[in-house]
């Protein structure tokens, strides 16, 4: 760990064994198999939470768009 005071470590500490999204459905890749039904549902279950934001908030992200596009 670093030796800096504990308000300052990140809440989240990323490594091999806890890495992000984005990262997380390549892992089971190995050499030249790909398991693409893991990759698959990786990729499915990290899509849901921003579909679910999306669907509950989607006419406030498109109204704040069209609030900051009009000029004047």
């Amino acid at each position: 760990m670093c030796a800096c005071p504990r308000s300052a470590r990140p809440l989240v500490v990323l490594d091999a064994g806890n890495p992000t999204v984005r990262v997380a459905p390549e892992k089971p890749q190995s050499g030249y198999y790909v398991d693409y039904s893991r990759v698959l549902a990786g990729t499915t279950l990290a899509t849901i939470p921003i579909l679910i934001v999306f669907l509950l908030l989607g006419r406030q992200i498109v109204a704040g768009i069209m609030q900051g596009a009009v000029k004047g």
